[in-house]
C-alpha cells in the first residue's frame, strides 16, 4: 500500500504588514534624506554671494535710474535676519521715514552667517542697510570708511568686498 505523503507548500515570503511597515521605513529614510539636502543647499555660501551681488547691483542700478531728484529721498539695500532667514530687501526711502519696497528676496536660512566688516568693526548682520549716492551708484558711507566686505559662512566661506568708490561688488 503506497501511504499518502502530504506534500509541504512552501508559504514562504512577506506578509501585506511586513511589506507595509517596510514602505513607511524607506518613507521616512527618504524623507529625513531629502530634508537634509535642503538644509545643505541653504547653505551654501556660493550661491548667497551670487545672490547678494546680483541685488547690490540692482539696487545700484534702482538708485541711479530714480526720477526723484528730493534730498531726501534715496535707495537702500536692507539685509536683515527674519526669524529663520536672512533677506535683501531694495527699498524706496522718501522725506527720511517713508520707505516703499521695490523687491524683496530670500538670501538664506540662518544656517548661514553673513557679517559686515569695515576698516573699523566688525559685527554679525542682523539688520544692516547701504545706501547708495544718486550721481555714481557710490556707497553713502563715512569718509574714514575704506575698506567694506560681507563675510558668508556656510558650507563653505566666501566673501563679498564692497568697493566704496563704484558702489560695485565682487566675492573673493
Amino acid at each position: 500500500m503506497k501511504k499518502c505523503r502530504k506534500q509541504k507548500i512552501n508559504h514562504s515570503g512577506f506578509s501585506l504588514v511586513e511589506l507595509l511597515v517596510a514602505i513607511v521605513i524607506v518613507g521616512v529614510i527618504s524623507a529625513v534624506g531629502i530634508g537634509g539636502m535642503a538644509q545643505i543647499n541653504k547653505m551654501d555660501s556660493t550661491g548667497v554671494a551670487d545672490k547678494l551681488n546680483a541685488l547690490f547691483a540692482k539696487a545700484r542700478m534702482q538708485c541711479m535710474a530714480n526720477d526723484n531728484e528730493a534730498e531726501n529721498t534715496y535707495t537702500i539695500l536692507r539685509i536683515e535676519k527674519e526669524g529663520k532667514f536672512y533677506y535683501g530687501k531694495i527699498l524706496l526711502v522718501k522725506d527720511g521715514t517713508t520707505e516703499n519696497l521695490i523687491s524683496s528676496d530670500e538670501l538664506a536660512n540662518t544656517a548661514v552667517v553673513l557679517t559686515y566688516r569695515d576698516n573699523h568693526n566688525t559685527s554679525t548682520i542682523s539688520s544692516m542697510d547701504f545706501k547708495f549716492n544718486k550721481s555714481d551708484g557710490s556707497f553713502k558711507v563715512a569718509d574714514t570708511v575704506s575698506d567694506m566686505s560681507i563675510t558668508i559662512a556656510g558650507n563653505k566661506t566666501r566673501k563679498l568686498v564692497l568697493v566704496k568708490a563704484t558702489g560695485r561688488t565682487y566675492t573673493e
